[in-house]
Formats: C-alpha cells, sequence, structure tokens
C-alpha cells in the first residue's frame, strides 16, 4: 500500500533556518493506527530527514529550554511525551497518563515542561519528574483546557465551557 501524510500538526522554525514539519501519515483512508513522523527540510525545502516514532496521533510541539523539541503523542488511549533533537534523535519519551481530549504538552519558561489532559495540569522538571498536578473547574459540566502556552514564569491557559471561552493566568 501507498503511505500518505494524513494530517500535519507541527510546523517549526529551527535555529538554523531549517523547518521541522511532523504529523500521522497511513496506509490508506479508514487506517486506524496512523505512524508520527518528522522530517526537516532546508529552507528551500529539500528534505534533509524523515523519522517516526511510532504509531499514535501527534499533538503539537515547543522547544525545550535545553534545546530539544518537546511533543506529544496519544496512542493505544494513552498519552505520552517525548523529546528530540534538532537532528531528529529521540531524547527521552515518557507516559503521561490516560487519553483524554484535549491533551498537549508546552514548555515551561523555566525549564521542565506542563502536560493539559481535558481538566487537569501537570508540571514537569527538566529531569522529567513530576513538580505538581492541579485540576481545574472539575466541578463545572463542559469545561476543558483546550490550549496553553508559556506566559512570564507561568502559564496562560485557554478554555471553553459549553459555548463559552475563558482564559486564565497561573504561575
Amino acid at each position: 500500500g501507498t503511505e500518505f501524510i494524513h494530517d500535519i500538526t507541527n510546523f517549526l522554525t529551527l535555529s538554523d533556518g531549517s523547518i521541522l514539519i511532523g504529523g500521522q501519515i497511513r496506509q490508506y483512508a479508514s487506517d486506524d493506527n496512523p505512524q508520527t513522523f518528522h522530517l526537516i527540510t532546508d529552507a528551500e525545502g529539500e528534505q534533509l530527514w524523515w523519522n517516526s516514532y511510532g504509531a499514535g496521533n501527534l499533538g503539537p510541539g515547543s522547544f525545550l529550554n535545553d534545546g530539544g523539541i518537546l511533543f506529544s503523542k496519544l496512542q493505544d488511549n494513552t498519552v505520552y511525551a517525548f523529546a528530540i533533537d534538532e537532528a531528529g534523535q529521540l531524547l527521552w519519551e515518557r507516559e503521561m497518563g490516560e487519553k483524554a481530549y484535549p491533551w498537549g504538552v508546552v514548555a515551561s519558561p523555566n525549564g521542565g515542561f506542563v502536560t493539559y489532559r481535558y481538566h487537569v495540569l501537570d508540571k514537569y522538571s527538566a529531569d522529567i519528574e513530576l513538580e505538581w498536578s492541579q485540576e481545574y473547574f472539575v466541578d463545572q459540566i463542559g469545561l476543558s483546557i483546550e490550549d496553553i502556552h508559556p506566559y512570564h514564569e507561568g502559564f496562560v491557559f485557554l478554555g471553553r465551557k459549553l459555548n463559552d471561552e475563558f482564559i486564565t493566568v497561573i504561575d
């Protein structure tokens, strides 16, 4: 069968001007087992390398303070975080918990990273040790964290409650 790119979830410019593109590839349209991929092109669009990181749905990426690139993927109802270097080599991978929508990871401004799953935020150190875990708005039906971004020494997260949206800043 022919593989084709099913979904592009990442488009990052690297320090040398090359471009990292990532997402899922599938064998055929109804394939329920997509494979994650990353490829790097130079500024002219010539492919420099291609790598697959196993089965799963790839989440957006962000840059870590140590120069690595952080990603999340959903595989077999489990969320994983993993980091690669700019040459595409896997630096580490860790199981982060059960599936919950939406989900993802983002690098922390002061090192480490934060994962989010539905209404739970987990903060990890640069050594991948859990520093804290916090549930937000658990008693409010229909609320979820949709996206999170570094903000000063903390984070700002965007959420949704039924048909309304909100923004919250945390330290």
